[in-house]
């Protein structure tokens, strides 16, 4: 079961730091008070929460860090803290007198990720079938007897809802939820389902979806499911907050371009400290045809597995099914056997 992480709070001003503690204590949550450079470059992105004290918002500007959501600026005066708030990209928050929606952002962290495992599938680069990779996964979740719900996160995707065969079924899709944020409530039942897999796709026309929506979506559907699939994309075109992702796949054609594509992401993504964890599925067929043990050797990370080019995709998306609805075509064979390896590597 995933425990309640802490917030972390950079600050100096001891007035400050008991205000914060304060807060924390009235609603039951732990923080974690730093004021030096590294531990701030180290939990940055794993923290659920940061609240930066003004006095230390120019060391944390300095360090260069990505800009993330759950940032605020914590101040004694308005003043003082809205001086920092657009230079942090963060929300302004006056101690005492905010004391309140503190403790109200405090007790969401108790409203967090539940105990289902969540999978983000991305991808070198584009034409890698990494939206049917993520459909796969989640039926072959399903068809072991768990609840499963697969997410589409880049707003400018066809839409999953369409390949996987429901996109005339009623139900939530973006445009309803794009303004979701802190605790959200059981989705079950509101939002689309194709078979057994729960669905929340893009919509038609697709809308842009901040960080907090994915994250209060992504997070209430761990409560409720069992596994949560994720459509990222690009490998780093989607930046969540650390912790609530437990996978990271990474999608990478068997040929060199595609190799070099990857290599270029994960330089990009370890320079921000997002590399960790990641595994690699190389996708192979015609023009992809290195070994994958030479992909993995060439990424320097550890290889999940093999998909295979299976004519019965592309043949089943024209005709209006879902990809690896036949569980023993090719494809469904190899993401029955990527989702054992993903399941014994999260034991």
């Amino acid at each position: 079961m995933n425990e309640v992480a802490g917030a972390l709070v950079v600050a100096r001003q001891t007035r400050l730091v008991e205000a914060v503690q304060a807060s924390a204590a009235a609603v039951g949550r732990p923080v974690e008070v730093v004021a030096d450079a590294d531990t701030v470059r180290r939990r940055w992105r794993a923290a659920p929460l940061v609240l930066v004290g003004a006095e230390c918002a120019a060391m944390v500007l300095r360090l260069g860090l990505a800009p993330r959501a759950g940032v605020h600026v914590v101040a004694a005066s308005a003043d003082e803290a809205l001086v920092w708030s657009t230079p942090l990209q963060a929300p302004a928050l006056v101690l005492p007198d905010g004391a309140g929606l503190l403790a109200g952002l405090l007790a969401e962290l108790g409203a967090g990720p539940g105990t289902g495992e969540v999978v983000q599938v991305t991808g070198a680069s584009g034409g890698l079938g990494v939206s049917s990779l993520v459909a796969g996964l989640a039926q072959a979740s399903a068809r072991r007897g768990q609840r499963v719900a697969a997410v589409e996160l880049p707003h400018h995707s066809g839409g999953l809802d369409l390949l996987m065969g429901v996109e005339r079924q009623p139900g939530w899709r973006w445009p309803d939820l794009a303004s979701a944020s802190g605790h959200v409530g059981d989705l079950s039942g509101q939002v689309p389902r194709a078979g057994d897999v729960d669905l929340v796709s893009s919509g038609r026309p697709g809308v842009e979806v901040g960080t907090s929506a994915m994250v209060a979506v992504t997070q209430a559907l761990t409560r409720s499911h069992e596994r949560v699939l994720l459509d990222g994309g690009l490998f780093g075109a989607v930046d969540l907050p650390g912790g609530l992702v437990t996978s990271v796949v990474l999608v990478v054609g068997a040929d060199v371009r595609s190799v070099v594509a990857a290599r270029s992401r994960l330089a990009v993504a370890a320079g921000e400290g997002r590399s960790e964890g990641v595994r690699v599925v190389v996708r192979t067929g015609r023009d992809r045809r290195l070994a994958a043990d030479e992909v993995g050797r060439a990424l320097s990370l550890p290889v999940l597995g093999v998909v295979r080019d299976d004519r019965g995709v592309p043949q089943a998306l024209e005709a209006g099914d879902r990809p690896a609805r036949r569980a023993r075509s090719w494809f469904a064979r190899d993401c029955s056997t990527l989702l054992g390896r993903l399941v014994e590597g999260a034991a």
